[in-house]
């Protein structure tokens, strides 16, 4: 199916008959088929009784969307189908490779599963009655369809398979895996536990899982003290766009894009030691509650707590505790309504201004206690700094390397002794300019 809305990937467009449109989440294997159905159920239409069109050009929609040769936010527009693809005239041609090289080949209605498929043959039939402890596979293009209850819910039309023909790969029944040792992984693991068990547990601990101490305080602005007046009522003809004000902001969108076309491509486990870096370098984080009344509320926490802890520390410091709120994040307005989702993840890392909406407004939102002891916002940062200084040298420092021995010779006086190289950073690469080629020639230096 295609990828739900609000993930990530890449998106398309698509113009319904009746004028809206409809914003589909895919990810390289969805079938634009799939584009199609989930647009025609969101709308109240036919899928069959439609196409998908690109500018001049009907879509097959039984290609994938890493084979339709489409760009990100493609605006598509839906057309009725030259020929409906609802009924028994809809066959499809199945060819099964199988491993030695032979193929099964018979026409199956669109609306059959895999499962039906494999065991419309005799010769797979009988594998399937027997597994022998392995798991039946189907393969179509670079989309693998894994077990028994996988194959019985996959239709050749959720494959994008509804005319002409198609060559299948059933993998068989695949057996686990060995390791080069000639073992399974299981067996390998359980070996492994046996032999460092300590270690295992180290691996398998949860990381800064442990509350830390909230430190609730509460600011409001109006406690700020104005240490300068307030400058007089600026011109209109200040807010006025000039020439060079729109040649600023191009030029900074030039230098935008880009950065972002040539940033270099990097793996995903690059990511996940930039990721792991950011944790380490901020153990704890600093989120602020707005109210409608202009309260903040303040508190500390971990990056791996979820959205329900910041909604149970909400909830124990409201005047009422039964009130209905939720909370979220702008611009633009998303609700945290995922309470399974950590602070890292909701991108409220390392410091964050969430906002509290109300179902029905109240005067007063949290309790009096902590009201009479509310401080100015500038009071409250001094807060947010020396917490999160004191966390952030919790972790012990790096030890520092040893001084060179007495015994080695010092370096001469006036040599140049080399830095050591930073771990993560790009070295630049020293070239002797004794091997400069003939043709290039340098304006700086005579030679």
């Amino acid at each position: 199916m295609a990828a739900p809305a609000g993930g990530g990937g890449s998106a398309v467009s698509v113009l319904a008959p009746n004028g809206r449109r409809h914003t589909v989440k895919v990810t390289p294997s969805t079938v634009l088929l799939q584009v199609l159905e989930d647009t025609c159920r969101r709308q109240d239409f036919n899928p069959c009784e439609y196409d998908l069109k690109f500018q001049r050009s009907v879509l097959d929609l039984s290609l994938q969307w890493r084979f339709a040769n489409l760009p990100n936010n493609a605006k598509l527009e839906m057309v009725p189908a030259s020929r409906s693809r609802e009924g028994p005239e809809n066959m499809v041609r199945i060819a099964l490779q199988l491993d030695d090289g032979s193929r099964l080949q018979d026409s199956f209605c669109s609306g059959q599963t895999l499962w039906e498929l494999l065991s419309h043959f005799p010769q797979i039939r009988e594998c399937l009655q027997h597994p022998g402890g392995a798991t039946p596979v189907c393969v179509y293009t670079r989309d693998e369809v894994t077990g028994e209850a996988a194959l019985r819910g996959t239709t050749l039309q959720s494959l994008g398979l509804t005319g002409g023909s198609a060559t299948i790969s059933p993998g068989g029944p695949s057996k686990p895996k060995k390791s080069k040792s000639g073992q399974d992984p299981q067996q390998e693991q359980e070996q492994e536990r046996e032999r460092d068990p300590q270690q295992e547990q180290e691996r398998e601990r949860p990381v800064d899982r442990e509350p830390v101490d909230r430190e609730p305080v509460v600011c409001h602005p109006d406690l700020e003290e104005r240490l300068q007046a307030w400058p007089a009522e600026l011109p209109d003809e200040f807010f006025e766009l000039t020439v060079d004000d729109v040649r600023r902001r191009l030029a900074q969108l030039k230098s935008e894009r880009k950065r972002l076309e040539e940033a270099p491509l990097v793996t995903k486990a690059f990511r996940e030691a930039q990721i792991k870096e950011k944790l380490e370098r901020y153990p704890k984080v600093a989120l602020r509650v707005l109210f409608p009344d202009r309260y903040v509320l303040q508190g500390f926490f971990r990056p791996s707590e979820t959205v329900g802890d910041l909604r149970d520390f909400v909830r124990s410091h409201l005047g009422n505790p039964e009130l209905s709120f939720y909370l979220f994040i702008t611009p633009p307005k998303t609700v945290l309504d995922d309470h399974t989702q950590t602070l890292f993840q909701a991108n409220l890392f390392p410091a964050a201004l969430v906002h509290l909406g109300a179902e029905e407004p109240a005067g007063v939102y949290l309790e009096p206690g902590l009201l009479e002891h509310a401080i100015s916002p500038s009071a409250a940062d001094v807060l947010v700094a020396r917490y999160m200084s004191r966390a952030a040298g919790s972790p012990s420092p790096l030890p520092a390397p040893d001084p060179a021995p007495k015994s080695e010779p010092a370096a001469e006086e006036g040599a140049l002794v080399p830095p050591e190289p930073i771990p993560g950073t790009a070295q630049p690469v020293k070239r002797s300019l004794g091997k400069v080629p003939k043709w290039l020639k340098l304006p700086a230096s005579k030679r």
